[in-house]
């Protein structure tokens, strides 16, 4: 996997083409055509979807992985987009992941569309979707036809990218350049990864049959065979993954046993209970709806976002760093999965605005950072750009403070409507009602209310209530921080209103909303788990009114008159150690210390069990003040943990989230077993 040092990023560039005079895009770097009008539609259906019996390999699945390496134009993604709504099994998903470390940018890929014949309107809707201008290294998730497709296009370097993938692959494209051209797209360990990938009986084709490649397939388990070639291409090849070559399944080696998930759902409708009507319960039942899961969702409050999640406007940014290691992965993978997410709803107009943000920077050493980081370029997983104070103000509409770090893709966001959106996109029964208990019967799970009447069941649940999850029997071991915080909303003046980004430096202010400002947030820490006093918690405090006016004169110093006050909101949050998520299958705490006392002598992860987990329950929490941004990527994770799908994390992205860490260094350290405080 990439480095973990955080002040450097690997070389990255996006694909440099050239137009022949007959509409032919060339890749300069490596010499070789993507594809030739007017027949590329048509090499692609030949060598490929024919190549691995596309469509009948896929009748009567409820769910179907094609892996590609070279994504290029994405022509062949758009001819198995085309073919799947034509004969895609009814109610199935389709998922689509392709590799590509020199993206096309979002030009080119315009430009190319008019040439893809029966697909060019499915092009022109990729196009619509893209991840940016110039798309950025990392994981970007594309969602299409309302779930039925799901691309995961994966930004970097192949063997990298595809090392810390997670998948049961049914078919691979194997579409890089010509081995003479680019060898490093089939350089045997490339190929080993993708054998490890490829599920027993996995169908593959490729363009080429190179000696090197034929015999390179054969030795990674595949049986190879050549097949008539397109136009002037005498031949390619098509190959079946050997059943007898294939270990373990799924092929989750590369996690450690105390991060890897339970064995995969198989039933493709399965019922699923998710405590939480705020962002992460709707996330959550959003994430795992698109996958065919029915909902029943449990809310203790009267209406869906009333938590923290209830806030008139949040905002959406990336962390500010240049880390390539996997706590920086997962935060590139949040931002780009909520943005991506977001903008998907449709409601530009009511409910998100990307404005971008203006991060002033607290001390000089932290100014040269920020500069670092803009300097960094397109290798930076999100835009960026150092402007001065001048600079600065021409972009905000009002003077800051100060220069500083300009984030363009930076959102300010509304939640609750947001919030609805998710739920009823999830098609959910949403019930209202407290919790008192959640308890394990048989092979269900069931929610109890005060009077002990059971209010719902099903044999998974997904606990996304925040600080009301740490109250229930199987979290007791939990000693996540809970934190109070209250932001002020102020009226609009004649100086405020040409405000048109949010402002940020230990708080924010954004943009006029419904003719008025939000500041925030206060931050106070509460205590430890069940153990917190939430006492008086949501009651908004003078104190925290006054600290949020006063960080108006560190933003935007003279900016209002006198700041007229409106309304102020306080709710409590939850916060780990690491100040990351914790996502995953919830562990039982004592079979865990009893499985994993070896590790206080040995840091070894090998020849231990897969973690001791409650059977069917899932924990998305600790969410902290980030809830809006890395809620739809932790979603997506467990959705995907929980039936199987592709992930959207690396093995060492996801593992940092994961509920385990926590009892593990606590194991290491010889201390009690909490998830929590160590």
């Amino acid at each position: 996997m990439p480095s973990d040092r955080a002040d450097r990023l690997p070389d990255f560039e996006t694909a440099q083409l050239r137009w022949r005079d007959d509409g032919t895009p060339e890749s300069l770097r490596f010499g070789d055509i993507y594809f030739a009008p007017p027949n590329g539609l048509a090499e692609s259906r030949h060598v490929f979807l024919d190549g691995c019996d596309l469509p009948t390999a896929w009748h009567g699945r409820s769910r179907f992985t094609i892996g590609e390496t070279g994504f290029g134009s994405g022509l062949n993604f758009l001819a198995v987009w085309a073919l799947w709504r034509r004969v895609g099994p009814a109610g199935a998903r389709l998922n689509y992941v392709s590799v590509e470390q020199y993206p096309w940018t979002l030009d080119d890929l315009r430009r190319a569309a008019p040439l893809w014949g029966d697909v060019a309107a499915l092009g022109a809707t990729l196009a619509a979707h893209y991840p940016g201008s110039h798309p950025r290294p990392g994981v970007h998730t594309l969602v299409f036809d309302d779930g039925r497709i799901s691309l995961t296009l994966l930004i970097g370097e192949a063997l990298a990218m595809l090392d810390g993938l997670d998948a049961a692959v049914d078919a691979w494209f194997l579409d890089g350049f010509a081995p003479a051209a680019n060898p490093q797209m089939w350089r045997p360990a490339l190929l080993t990864e993708i054998a490890r990938l490829a599920v027993p009986g996995a169908r593959l084709a490729t363009f080429t049959v190179a000696g090197p490649v034929r015999r390179g397939l054969a030795e990674a388990g595949f049986t190879v065979t050549r097949r008539p070639g397109f136009g002037a291409k005498r031949q390619c090849l098509a190959a079946v993954r050997r059943s007898e070559a294939v270990g373990a399944w799924p092929p989750h080696g590369r996690v450690r046993p105390w991060a890897r998930p339970p064995a995969v759902i198989v039933q493709p409708h399965p019922d699923v209970l998710v405590l939480g009507g705020g962002i992460a319960g709707a996330c959550a039942a959003e994430a795992l709806a698109r996958r065919g899961a029915r909902i029943t969702l449990v809310e203790r409050r009267a209406r869906l976002a009333d938590g923290a999640s209830g806030n008139p406007v949040g905002v959406v940014s990336p962390w500010i760093n240049l880390d390539d290691g996997p706590r920086g992965r997962f935060a590139a993978a949040a931002f780009a999965a909520a943005t991506a997410l977001y903008e998907r709803l449709g409601h530009p107009g009511e409910t998100l605005w990307r404005c971008g943000a203006l991060h002033l920077p607290r001390s000089d050493a932290e100014a040269d950072k920020f500069r670092h980081v803009a300097a960094a370029g397109d290798a930076t997983p999100f835009a960026a750009a150092w402007l001065d104070e001048t600079a600065a103000a021409a972009v905000c509409g009002v003077t800051p403070a100060a220069g500083g770090l300009f984030l363009a893709d930076a959102m300010a966001v509304r939640p609750p409507p947001v919030v609805q959106a998710l739920v009823g996109a999830a098609r959910a029964t949403v019930l209202f009602a407290p919790v008192r208990t959640l308890q394990h019967e048989g092979a269900t799970w069931r929610v109890r209310t005060p009077d002990g009447g059971c209010l719902a069941a099903a044999p998974l649940c997904v606990v996304a209530s925040a600080a009301d999850a740490l109250g229930l029997a199987p979290f007791v071991h939990f000693r996540l921080q809970i934190l109070r915080g209250q932001i002020t909303e102020i009226a609009a003046q004649s100086t405020s209103r040409p405000l048109r980004t949010v402002i940020a430096q230990d708080g924010y202010l954004t943009p006029a909303i419904d003719d008025r400002h939000v500041v925030g947030a206060s931050f106070t820490p509460l205590g430890l788990g069940a153990s917190a006093d939430l006492s008086g918690a949501e009651t908004p405090q003078q104190a925290d009114d006054a600290a949020n006016l006063a960080r108006l004169q560190t933003l935007v110093p003279g900016l209002f008159d006198t700041a007229q006050r409106l309304a102020a909101r306080a709710r409590v949050r939850v916060a780990s150690p690491d100040r990351l998520p914790v996502v995953g299958a919830a562990p039982d705490a004592d079979d865990f210390a009893r499985a994993y006392a070896g590790l206080a002598q040995s840091r070894a992860g090998s020849g231990f069990p897969d973690a001791p987990v409650w059977p069917g329950l899932f924990l998305l929490n600790g969410l902290g003040a980030r809830g809006l941004t890395t809620a739809p990527v932790c979603a997506d994770l467990l959705a995907a943990q929980i039936t199987g799908d592709p992930w959207p994390l690396d093995h060492a992205a996801a593992e940092t989230v994961s509920p385990g860490r926590f009892l593990i260094r606590a194991i290491r350290r010889g201390r009690p077993v909490h998830i929590g405080n160590n």
